[in-house]
């Protein structure tokens, strides 16, 4: 692979982390206004904090947010995480609203 290849996927790559930032700020921004519950096979939990690498910090429902019943759920850039931006209200960022070419046509929609 040339340089210049490299290149252009080092600055696509750093587009996408600092879109995924700039998500996660937006959310845990709101969080603090809207209750978001993730429900796991353990019970619903109410999201306090999204963390780097979508890590998300929550605590059982109907219990009080503390160290003692912190649990630590991973995930990803996926379904789950696009359905807790539509409950906390904040919009996808443009970088992941673009839709691959393919052969140099645009999908359809």
């Amino acid at each position: 692979m040339r340089t210049v290849e490299k290149q252009a996927i080092q600055r696509r790559l750093e587009k996408v982390y600092r879109a995924g930032t700039e998500e996660m700020a937006q959310v845990n921004q709101r969080l603090g206004d809207v209750e978001v519950f993730i429900c796991t096979p353990f019970g619903e939990h109410q999201l306090d904090w999204v963390a780097p690498g979508y890590q998300y910090l929550c605590h059982p429902e109907g219990e009080t947010a503390c160290p003692a019943n912190l649990r630590i759920l991973g995930g990803c850039n996926d379904g789950v995480w696009a359905t807790i931006m539509v409950a906390a209200g904040v919009p996808r960022h443009p970088q992941y609203e673009e839709r691959p070419r393919a052969r140099g046509k645009r999908w359809r929609r």
